[in-house]
């Protein structure tokens, strides 16, 4: 074994936080535990994603999840959590805790791995101790809505979805219909404006499904009122699945070639590489006129519509609430649970956040809702 990882994994042990039994104040009353559950230690790890923390993105929304665990129930949690360099590390996180000689029995402990990026489930079902894996339930956050065979007929998998087809559906819808208020209200021609409207994309690869469902609902979006996302507006930052994520330095270039290019709204979909985007926003040139244009952005995975006045729309996903609900009933009713759940705009984890304030919105949420609903029944 690599004495390095050795040591990291030595430096990085579980906190232990001692044993007691869960408040009864946070156990829904209407779900019976499966069994006595009150003298159980659980034992959470958490691999996050090779992006990090810090972008208040998706990362981070786990990491407050995780933390408010660990707050309301630190009495019965060893908890531990780790930060990939890249995804070989990943890999061998999951090794590490998969490996047998790694565990020991004990029915009063229960494991649960939580990979914080859908893109591990190849890295879990890569793993060479996978198969045999009986110890540990395993939650992949933001799992693909088409899992591996092999990921679904498996009962220690727990798989959520968290789809912005319908999020992204409507973004577009509001950005095109201020577009055409602004036009009216400085009496500009919508089809023939000196600042035609035109988005651009700036993608982390072109090969990861959550991210390729969501600009597929910017390019529906965008349809439904007779415009185009160019294939010429849209940038890759890396052509592999899993890459393109943590590169913000390109993200910037790659903002800066779309803006010169007459981009007038961005969306940037590539998780910790938007800090690029965002250190953009921020420039002086980026906040005026500059080759003719303006530039505004939509915030991915974190509100930033109060931060900024340029982030005119955010897309959030609430995996806090989402973690809390999950582990209530981990810990108390796992029965109760789902293996695989997709949730989109019309559920409680979606949200858009808006600075516009047009009269129809929420007639332009239940179009998106609809079309969501059409997109993933196919």
């Amino acid at each position: 074994m690599n004495l390095k990882k050795t040591i990291t994994s030595l430096l990085m042990c579980p906190f232990l936080l001692g044993l007691g039994a869960c408040s009864s104040d946070d156990i829904d009353p209407n779900v019976k535990p499966d069994n006595q559950t009150s003298h159980l230690i659980y034992n959470i790890a958490v691999v996050y994603s090779t992006g990090g923390l810090g972008d208040m993105g998706f990362s981070d929304e786990i990491y407050d999840g995780i933390c408010q665990l660990e707050m309301e129930r630190g009495d019965s949690i060893q908890l531990s959590q780790y930060f990939p360099e890249d995804r070989e590390d990943a890999l061998w996180y999951i090794d590490l805790f998969l490996d047998p000689e790694n565990q020991e029995s004990d029915s009063n402990v229960r494991n649960l791995l939580i990979l914080a990026d859908g893109t591990y489930g190849d890295l879990l079902t890569a793993s060479k101790y996978w198969k045999n894996n009986q110890q540990w339930d395993v939650l992949l956050l933001d799992a693909p809505t088409q899992l591996p065979q092999e990921l679904q007929q498996s009962s220690k998998v727990y798989a959520p979805t968290f789809s912005y087809y319908g999020a992204a559906y409507q973004a577009a819808l509001i950005a095109y219909q201020h577009y055409k208020e602004l036009c009216d209200i400085y009496g500009d021609d919508v089809e023939d404006s000196d600042t035609p409207f035109q988005p651009a994309v700036v993608m982390a690869n072109d090969q990861d499904e959550p991210i390729l469902n969501t600009l597929q609902g910017l390019r529906d979006g965008f349809a439904a009122n007779s415009r185009a996302l160019a294939d010429s507006c849209i940038t890759y930052l890396a052509n592999k699945a899993g890459e393109g994520y943590n590169l913000p330095d390109s993200a910037f270039s790659a903002t800066y070639k779309l803006w010169k290019q007459g981009a007038t709204t961005m969306y940037p979909l590539c998780g910790g590489s938007a800090i690029g985007m965002y250190r953009f926003s921020r420039m002086e040139h980026a906040q005026m006129e500059g080759g003719g244009y303006l530039f505004d952005y939509c915030g991915i995975d974190a509100d930033r519509t109060y931060s900024s006045n340029q982030c005119t729309i955010s897309l959030k996903k609430n995996i806090s609430s989402y973690l809390q609900n999950f582990h209530n009933l981990w810990m108390n009713t796992p029965s109760a649970l789902t293996h695989h759940e997709i949730f989109g705009l019309d559920s409680e984890y979606i949200e858009l956040i808006s600075r516009y304030k047009l009269d129809m919105m929420e007639q332009l949420k239940e179009k998106a809702i609809e079309a969501e609903k059409k997109y993933l029944k196919k």
